[in-house]
């Protein structure tokens, strides 16, 4: 069995930050305070995570930078649809990362270790990036004739229209191309015919986010196609490769948002940009709104949440095999208010409550640190481990806003993976 100290160490601090949050709230303590206090913490981990793992990229770094940096920005209150949160939101946002490092803990201490290891040489890299090119390619074509490309429609909402049952799953499996080209460049000599074939392939893999305007699936490619350079080439991320990563995921964002046509005088109709408390562009209201509401639209539904007990954990697995559709729309309603009436979105927490309540949240999120430590324990026995890995540092990357992990898009990526791995499998070296 094995025990690390550093996670007890964040857990005790974790545990004596959510205590001291909790009273300060409960005497109605200003919200600049407990953002200093946030942000405080979040510094502190931060350093203790780095010193501890040396990588930026670590599923502890990541998820405690993100998650206290959306908190803080959202209690800063920027816009009057803000507001106090209740004790029982702040229990769970509170509670969800300390549960989350709890599950990581456990993961840790009954962790078993392995000796198979997946060996991807050339030819069974090609191979994969062939078949998924098949994959991908055959639901697209389908889908942009029925739908046709949200890029080039007028429309502001072509992007949500642009989905048909279960074949979008294997259309957005086109993140995984880049990913799969970037570690057959760095790792094997290439013909100059190959690099032609897979830069082509590359483009196109990364033209598809593009064309159906998906900001999440642009970021979901952009870190896939990081982590795999970092695995593939043995470098260790630096500080500065970080930022501009962040940079160019920025950029990426605010030429997304200008495909949806949706410009200011709509945002300001839609959402009330026009009564921002400071004057910000555009650009900066959008990503705002895009990180802080989320909380807010959580504080608000719960108050009109009827449990599910369960099935909002079943809804991912049943929607993949497509059983859902054989099941009562009441069954997966999810249609509750909002703080506004086409923000839907919500950070991680919200179908651990929309379940069972604060129980649902600490107990979703314990499970899903046990599971990316399981797969951060095991990223390093092939390529596609790691990708499973880097498939949740995506998903703590963007926990402000949703839960991946109890999205059919998840599940369906590691099914196909798991299904090219054993495709290749007599590639599998057993070291003793």
């Amino acid at each position: 069995m094995r025990f690390s100290k550093i996670n007890l160490l964040l857990i005790c601090n974790s545990l004596i930050i959510t205590t001291i949050i909790l009273f300060l709230l409960s005497i109605n303590v200003s919200n600049s305070i407990i953002v200093i206090l946030l942000l405080a913490f979040m510094i502190y981990q931060l350093s203790l995570i780095f010193h501890s793992s040396k990588n930026l990229f670590d599923m502890n770094f990541v998820f405690t930078l993100v998650w206290f940096m959306s908190l803080s920005l959202s209690v800063l209150q920027l816009h009057p649809i803000q507001v106090n949160w209740s004790m029982t939101s702040w229990i769970c946002f509170l509670g969800a990362y300390l549960f989350f490092l709890i599950g990581s803990l456990v993961e840790i201490s009954c962790h078993a270790s392995t000796n198979v290891y997946f060996i991807l040489n050339k030819d069974s890299t090609k191979f994969s990036i062939y078949l998924l090119l098949i994959l991908v390619t055959i639901p697209f074509i389908i889908e942009v004739l029925h739908s046709g490309i949200p890029a080039f429609s007028g429309s502001m909402s072509a992007y949500k229209d642009f989905a048909m049952p279960f074949i979008h799953y294997l259309t957005v499996s086109c993140v995984l191309l880049p990913p799969f080209i970037i570690y057959y460049f760095v790792k094997f000599n290439s013909s100059f015919f190959d690099k032609v074939i897979f830069l082509t392939i590359l483009i196109y893999a990364v033209s598809i986010p593009i064309l159906i305007v998906s900001r999440q699936l642009i970021i979901l490619t952009l870190i896939l196609s990081v982590l795999s350079y970092y695995f593939a080439s043995d470098k260790i991320p630096k500080l500065s490769n970080a930022v501009l990563l962040l940079v160019v995921l920025f950029i990426l964002w605010i030429i997304t948002s200008a495909l949806r046509n949706q410009n200011e005088s709509y945002m300001n109709a839609v959402f009330e940009y026009n009564l921002f408390k400071i004057n910000l562009p555009l650009s900066l209201k959008n990503a705002y709104s895009y990180v802080a509401w989320n909380f807010d639209n959580f504080n608000y539904n719960i108050n009109f949440i009827d449990f599910k007990f369960g099935r909002n954990f079943l809804e991912p697995f049943l929607s993949f095999f497509g059983a859902r559709k054989f099941l009562p729309d009441v069954f997966f309603n999810n249609e509750l208010p909002n703080i506004f009436k086409t923000y839907t979105t919500m950070p991680i927490t919200y179908n651990g409550y929309q379940d069972f309540g604060i129980v649902g949240v600490l107990f979703y999120m314990f499970f899903i640190g046990y599971i990316c430590q399981f797969f951060k324990d095991n990223s390093k026995l092939s390529f596609f481990n790691f990708l499973e890995y880097a498939l949740c540092i995506y998903g703590l990357s963007m926990s402000f806003f949703t839960s991946f992990f109890s999205s059919t898009n998840f599940w369906g990526y590691l099914i196909i993976l798991i299904v090219i791995k054993h495709v290749v499998s007599h590639y599998r070296l057993k070291l003793r």
